[in-house]
């Protein structure tokens, strides 16, 4: 499946869940489709930063969660066994603190010629409730 295709399929599913209008275009180029959305996290009044990466000529899509920032340095062991215990629980989340310690969480959709436009945003669904799950044990570690 050609990328414009790709592209073409994801923003159309987008548009018909009407949940493309939620989104900023970061980047839409030959190469690479990236694009953000800021979405609360359930019942909560804290964000979470949702970019969709499709790239050409990869084998993989990807769905970025971007959960909350570590502020204690010091916490960073205690996450880092929290986000592991998360990974050993998930089998689509993966769960990672980053070199500017933000959590983040990311689903890698594989299918160079199967791109399902519906089965990636359902992925995004997934993934966020996933994310709405785990964010009170989340939240806990940060603030105790």
């Amino acid at each position: 499946m050609s990328f414009f295709l790709k592209k073409s399929q994801l923003t159309n599913e987008l548009d018909n869940i009407n949940f493309l209008h939620s989104f900023d275009v970061i980047q839409d180029d030959d190469n690479t489709l990236f694009l953000k959305t800021v979405q609360k996290i359930d019942n909560t009044e804290d964000n979470c930063v949702i970019c969709l990466i499709l790239e050409n000529n990869r084998a993989y899509s990807l769905i970025n969660y971007s959960i909350a920032k570590l502020v204690n340095h010091d916490k960073k062991e205690m996450m880092l066994n929290l986000l592991n215990k998360l990974n050993s629980d998930s089998l689509i989340l993966k769960y990672t603190l980053d070199e500017d310690y933000f959590i983040n969480a990311s689903i890698s959709y594989i299918g160079v010629n199967d791109f399902d436009a519906e089965e990636f945003v359902n992925l995004i669904w997934i993934g966020y409730q996933g994310i709405s799950k785990t964010y009170p044990d989340i939240m806990k570690a940060l603030w105790c």
